[in-house]
């Protein structure tokens, strides 16, 4: 079973104006709003290739309802009340393109609440489950409460992937976690935060954390899966090029699929290719990770190439030297 954890869950409203007018009453053109968090992203994107997931998820009390009738009609979930309100993500456009992106703070966890939600989480998952952790943690949600889970989880003999800021990771060699997926931003402040100032030491150091795989994305320009210092590097990239319209949840549909994939006991090139298919198919779909009928059809438009450990080295090297 694939069991999909998403701690902090979000309500992203998109409000389309005709001309932004600063201090004036606007009337929106189109609006909606998408139940979101990292982690539900990445649930929809498995319920769209009929991968069945256990999404455990913490919501604020006052929008439980609506995750409820947005998700749960759609897959098994756990949904963990929090006192408060869910965060908002607001993002308003006009004509000429996007005007702002506000972000609300939502819900914060007493210490107690995140105790239970991963003792509830723990004790659904089984061994040789595949745990996805996925996204932002709430306030009051601490890193050694994160790494517990992760611990907790190996414990009992489940695959864990990890997508979320890695700064959060204890660097003692007491994880052992499958995979981890930073983009090249995160990658950067990753290495600034350990003062690393070489790509093979970024890799060194992460592979002292038990991670097997290490998933970097640098968005259009592909991305690449490093199994271990000095061995191959697989390269992905999509050539598909209709005009689409926003890549807000294109990782998680990315991580997501990659992870249903591998749990399903797919080679890491299979589940790489589709994974960079999902990751693009989002841009053509609204909502934040929701893919559609484009995934298909991307698949035969993504290119699979091994690479050298050196010649990756160097183009890492390059990004976050920018």
């Amino acid at each position: 079973m694939l069991h999909i954890v998403c701690p902090n869950t979000s309500i992203d409203v998109k409000i389309e104006l005709n001309t932004f007018a600063l201090g004036e009453v606007q009337r929106a053109v189109k609006n909606q709003g998408f139940a979101a968090g990292k982690g539900v992203n990445c649930a929809f994107a498995c319920n769209y290739i009929d991968k069945a997931v256990v999404l455990h998820a913490m919501v604020g009390e006052l929008d439980k309802d609506y995750f409820q009738k947005s998700v749960s009609t759609r897959m098994s979930t756990n949904l963990f009340s929090i006192p408060g309100e869910t965060r908002r993500n607001l993002t308003i456009i006009d004509s000429n393109g996007l005007v702002a992106h506000i972000q609300t703070n939502g819900y914060s966890t007493p210490d107690d609440a995140v105790y239970n939600f991963i003792k509830t989480i723990t004790d659904a998952v089984s061994f040789e489950d595949t745990v996805l952790i996925s996204g932002s943690l709430p306030r009051g949600f601490s890193d050694d409460r994160l790494n517990e889970l992760i611990i907790k989880l190996s414990d009992v003999g489940a695959t864990v992937n990890v997508d979320t800021d890695l700064k959060r990771l204890r660097n003692d060699g007491s994880l052992s976690i499958n995979c981890v997926k930073p983009n090249i931003e995160e990658l950067s402040n990753y290495a600034k935060f350990h003062q690393l100032y070489d790509f093979k030491e970024i890799i060194e150091t992460l592979q002292s954390l038990k991670v097997a795989t290490i998933i970097i994305s640098c968005g259009a320009d592909g991305s690449y899966l490093f199994r271990g210092a000095h061995q191959p590097v697989l390269f992905s990239e999509s050539s598909f090029d209709l005009q689409g319209m926003e890549a807000v949840g294109s990782g998680d549909a990315f991580i997501a699929v990659y992870t249903a994939m591998t749990s399903e006991g797919a080679d890491e090139s299979t589940a790489l290719l589709h994974a960079t298919s999902a990751g693009h198919s989002n841009v053509y779909h609204e909502g934040p990770g929701r893919i559609g009928k484009t995934y298909l059809e991307i698949l035969h438009h993504v290119h699979i190439e091994e690479m050298t450990y050196e010649q990756v080295v160097n183009i890492m090297n390059n990004y976050l030297s920018k």
